[in-house]
Order: C-alpha cells, then structure tokens, then sequence
C-alpha cells in the first residue's frame, strides 16, 4: 500500500509539472497573438522558439505521466487497458481519498488549459489566415492581377488592349 501512494504521489506530480508547462503554453499563445497583432516579426520568432522549447517538454512530461500511470495501474491490479487518468483516479480512492482527490482536480485543470490553449491556437491561426488573405490582396492590387486591365480607345476609335501592368501606388521609396 506504502508503493502505491509512493507512486501515486509520483503521479501527482507529474501531472502538476504538466499543469504548469501547459499554463507557461498558453502565456507563449497569448503573448504570440500580441506579437502577431503587432506585426512583430523578432518578437514572433522569440515566442515560436519558446513554444516548441515548451512542447518539448510537455512530451517529456507526457512520457513521464503514462510511464507512472502504468506502475500505478499494475499496482492497483487495473486491467490493460485501465491505465486512463479517469480510471486510476476511481481505483485510487481506495488507497488514498486525499491523492485521489488531487489527481481529480489537477487533471480538470489540465483539461480546461487544453481547452484553453485549443481556442487561443484557434484564434491565431485565424488572425494568421485573414493577415494572409489580406496581403495576397494587397499583392494582387499592387502587380495588377486583381482586375483585367480594362481595354483603352486609340485616337481613331478602335478599342485597344493594354497588357496588365503593375499599378504603382506611390513612386516615393
């Protein structure tokens, strides 16, 4: 019973490393859209490094967290395919009320963050797809692709054709 609170514990406190490395993902997301927001194009690079530096460790953690869930699942006799956090949580109130307790709340609030991290992610690929749409305008309107180039009268009457040319919008540099 001693190995499996041990375990238990062990558990516990992995999935509180992953709560933390998930709220340092989800600061990085927030602090990405401002800099996409901004067009801050270092600042943008800087928050894509120390995302990936984040994710990685999260895998780390991830393999940590199902590496204790089996030792806690074998411990708590779980069949196989019984290793879920869900139900570990159940088979662990029989060991310890006050560890399961706490595996309950840190795996909501991991739930919530995933939740979180989802929708933010959402929000900036969006703010990236309409930023992109918007400068493919802006070229096509620049280099002439936008519309036709409406044809012209020549000084005899008779329509002629231009070739689309490049639309300057300003000579200054």
């Amino acid at each position: 019973m001693e190995k499996t609170i041990e375990n238990l514990n062990q558990l516990l406190g992995t999935l509180q490393r992953l709560l933390s490395l998930h709220r340092r993902l989800l600061d990085a997301i927030r602090t990405e859209r401002e800099a996409l927001l901004s067009a801050d194009v270092r600042r943008i690079h800087d928050v894509t490094l120390e995302k990936q530096g984040v994710l990685h460790e999260i895998q780390v953690a991830e393999q940590e967290r199902v590496n204790a869930a089996r030792t806690v699942a074998a411990l708590l006799n779980a069949p196989a395919d019984g290793a879920g956090l869900s139900n570990l949580i159940l088979l662990a109130q029989a060991a310890s009320l006050r560890i399961s307790d706490q595996l309950r709340s840190v795996q909501q609030a991991l739930q919530l963050l995933v939740s979180r991290i989802q929708e933010q992610n959402q929000a900036n690929l969006r703010l990236v797809e309409t930023s992109l749409v918007h400068v493919n305008e802006m070229k096509k309107n620049i280099i002439g692709e936008s519309m036709p180039a409406s044809g012209t009268y020549s000084s005899s009457g008779q329509k002629q054709n231009s070739p689309a040319q490049p639309r300057m919008l300003s000579t200054e540099v």
